[in-house]
């Protein structure tokens, strides 16, 4: 759970926020929480802010899915496959913000697609991007 008892800062000026004020704080906190990755087949690392490093596998099988339901929560799919790839660190992924399990899940998603291009000889690391025609 999160710390809730912070206090509200005495100098917010609402008067003169703005877009630009706004977008700028969102890159802050994001650089703030984002969390660093490693590829090393066949399994993704992942090391949060808060210090904690998790692995998911590359290479998923049907039996990883078990106990995932429809009506799950993103956070919570995640955070299932982490508890399963990560025995004994279930009470501190329940610790670990949303942001930081949601970041986890966009570049895992990301990860696995790249994987499964390369498979087929579609991806090619030097572009940073898939061989895929855009979308129309």
């Amino acid at each position: 759970m999160s710390d809730n008892t912070q206090t509200i800062p005495t100098d917010l000026d609402f008067d003169h926020a703005d877009e630009k004020s706004l977008d700028d704080e969102i890159l802050k906190a994001g650089e703030s929480a984002r969390s660093r990755y490693i590829v090393r087949y066949p399994s993704l690392f992942a090391r949060t802010y808060t210090d904690h490093t998790y692995r998911l596998p590359l290479n998923l099988t049907d039996g990883d899915f078990d106990g995932a339901d429809e009506n799950m929560t993103p956070v919570e799919q995640i955070r299932m496959l982490l508890v399963k790839a990560n025995p004994g660190q279930s009470d501190t992924l329940k610790a670990e913000p949303s942001v930081v399990l949601l970041g986890i899940a966009d570049k895992y998603a990301d990860v696995i697609e790249k994987v499964q291009l390369a498979s087929l000889g579609k991806y090619s690391p030097s572009a940073g991007k898939s061989k895929r025609p855009a979308a129309k």
